[in-house]
């Protein structure tokens, strides 16, 4: 699939994402009671430093990204996402060690065209992360979350547990991880990109 031009405008990059959650929060901090999802984002905006202040990228993803062709990741999100403030920020800091990744962040709800082609069940779940070729191709696509976290939010949702501890167990486990089983996954499916650009070299 090659997605349409007109799917990807008006991307922004990792830092004017984060830098417009930070103004949100400042700019409403007196006064949260007008708007809707304050308490997430700043929470959100807590776990994405937190990210970013404690990760470190594992020795095989780091070692795979030079050997890859010029590729662009495709982060669909938004600002109120929990799961995204645990990986967009681990994305961000893979695109930055490797001068072959470009980072393009995508608000879901102001690019609905570009979302419903990559439907998690046929629901619109973030984040998803879509690795293209430059000329839009697509070459993998990964998301909401790693598979042992979908599993646990699988089996809260059959639990008693209320929305508040489903949440904070959720993040308790991303604590834990650190990362890991996120960069591992997108380990295999760099691999696979980087032996096909190898085999058609070859």
């Amino acid at each position: 699939m090659i997605i349409p031009n007109e799917f990807l405008l008006n991307p922004i990059d990792f830092d004017t994402y984060h830098q417009i959650h930070r103004d949100f929060v400042e700019k409403y901090s007196q006064d949260t009671s007008q708007v809707k999802h304050y308490q997430y984002i700043q929470d959100n905006l807590e776990r994405t430093a937190w990210v970013l202040n404690n990760m470190h990228l594992e020795k095989k993803l780091y070692n795979i990204l030079d050997q890859l062709p010029p590729i662009k990741m495709l982060a669909i999100t938004m600002d109120s996402c929990g799961d995204a403030s645990e990986i967009i920020p681990l994305i961000h800091s893979i695109t930055e060690a490797s001068e072959h990744i470009t980072l393009e962040i995508y608000e879901r709800d102001s690019h609905h065209a570009l979302m419903d082609l990559f439907l998690t069940n046929g629901a619109r779940a973030i984040p998803i992360i879509i690795i293209t070729d430059m000329e839009n191709r697509v070459l993998a696509k990964w998301g909401p979350r790693p598979a042992e976290a979908q599993a646990l939010v699988t089996a809260m949702k059959e639990s008693d547990l209320s929305p508040k501890e489903k949440t904070q167990k959720l993040h308790d486990w991303y604590r834990t991880d650190q990362t890991k089983s996120t960069q591992f996954e997108l380990y295999d499916l760099l691999k696979q990109i980087q032996e096909q650009y190898e085999s058609i070299r070859n």
